[in-house]
């Protein structure tokens, strides 16, 4: 949770949702499918990636931590629209 000055805490979860991650990745999507993803769990993955790592800069940038959020994605399949292994060639 991040704290404000009114001492009211907001949670990321809230504002970062699955369309802001679109926006945010909106690029590095436009060749993916993105109905694979979403059923294979994929974009839940990336959604919690944009969401920790606004934490991780929220204060300040901290490049150990954020080298530390590979453990989202490692394993994470990204299916492309042509239906080929664009990710790992």
């Amino acid at each position: 949770m991040i704290y404000s000055k009114s001492d009211s805490s907001i949670k990321i979860e809230d504002y970062i949702d699955s369309n802001v991650t679109k926006k945010v990745l909106s690029r590095q999507l436009g060749a993916v499918d993105i109905s694979e993803l979403e059923r294979n769990d994929g974009l839940k993955k990336l959604i919690e990636f944009v969401q920790e790592t606004f934490k991780v800069h929220f204060n300040g940038r901290d490049n150990k931590v954020l080298r530390k959020l590979e453990y989202i994605t490692r394993d994470l399949r990204i299916p492309s629209r042509s239906g080929r292994n664009i990710a790992n060639v």
